[in-house]
C-alpha cells in the first residue's frame, strides 16, 4: 500500500470513528447510586426474609426460664411449684431443658416431692421453634405416707428415691421479644431405685401413677435471654 493509498483509507475511515466515539458515553454517577440504593434494599429484605424463615426468634439469645402460673396460683395453698431452665445455645436446632416440680400435700406438709428431669428436644423444623420431639431422664425423690394406713408412730410414712426414662412431644411459640410459651406430653417409667408399694395410695397425686411416668402441660410461660 503507497501513501496515497494509505491517506484514502484514513480520509474514509474518519467519519465513523468519530460516530462510534460521540456514541459512547460516560457513566452517570445517578445511575450508579440509584442500582446500588436498589441492591442496599434487597439485601435487608433478603436479611428480613432470612429471620422469618430461617432464624429463630431467639437466635441470639441462650438461655430461658419457664414457669407454670396453674401451680403459682395455688403455691399458698401448699399445691407446689413448676418450672424449666432451658439452654438454646447448645445446639440451634434444639432445646436442653430441665424441667422441676416440688409438690406438697396442702393436708400434710410433711408430704412433699421433687422431680427434675434432663430433656433434650429437637425441634421438627430443623430450628428452635414449632413442634419437637424429646427424650427425658428423670429423678424423683419423695417423703409421703399412706394414707390407707393409721399408724400412730410415723402414719405410714415412706421415703423413696428413684429414677426413670421417657420420651415426648411438644411445642414452643417464641417472640422476639424474649417471651415465650409452650407444652408437652411426656410419657415414660421409672427403672431404678424404690417403688410405689402395690397395697399403698400415696398421699401425693404424683404418686398415684405408681413406676408409671405422665405429665400433660398445657400452659408454661417463659422469658429467653
Amino acid at each position: 500500500m503507497n501513501l496515497r493509498q494509505l491517506s484514502l483509507v484514513m480520509a474514509l475511515g474518519f467519519p465513523f470513528t468519530s460516530v462510534f466515539a460521540d456514541g459512547v458515553k460516560p457513566p452517570d454517577s445517578t445511575q450508579n447510586t440509584e442500582k446500588g440504593d436498589k441492591i442496599d434494599r434487597m439485601a435487608v429484605q433478603v436479611d428480613e426474609i432470612h429471620k422469618d424463615v430461617v432464624q429463630s426468634p431467639i437466635a441470639d439469645k441462650n438461655w430461658g426460664v419457664e414457669v407454670d402460673p396453674l401451680y403459682l396460683l395455688f403455691f399458698d395453698k401448699g399445691g407446689g411449684f413448676s418450672g424449666t431452665i432451658s439452654n438454646f445455645s447448645l445446639n440451634r436446632s434444639a432445646e436442653l431443658a430441665f424441667p422441676f416440680t416440688y409438690e406438697a400435700n396442702s393436708d400434710d406438709q410433711s408430704s412433699h416431692a421433687f422431680t427434675i428431669d434432663a430433656q433434650y428436644r429437637y425441634f421438627l423444623s430443623g430450628r428452635q421453634k414449632g413442634f419437637y420431639i424429646s427424650g427425658l431422664t428423670r429423678f424423683q425423690n419423695a417423703s409421703y405416707h399412706n394414707i390407707l394406713v393409721f399408724d400412730s408412730t410415723n402414719g405410714g410414712r415412706k421415703t423413696l428415691n428413684r429414677m426413670g426414662v421417657g420420651f415426648g412431644i411438644g411445642g414452643r411459640i417464641f417472640s422476639r421479644m424474649g417471651l415465650y410459651w409452650g407444652w408437652n406430653v411426656s410419657l415414660g417409667r421409672y427403672f431404678v431405685g424404690d417403688k410405689v408399694g402395690d397395697g399403698d395410695l400415696p398421699s401425693l397425686p404424683s404418686l398415684w401413677m405408681k413406676d408409671l411416668i405422665l405429665d400433660v402441660e398445657l400452659l408454661k410461660i417463659g422469658f429467653a435471654f
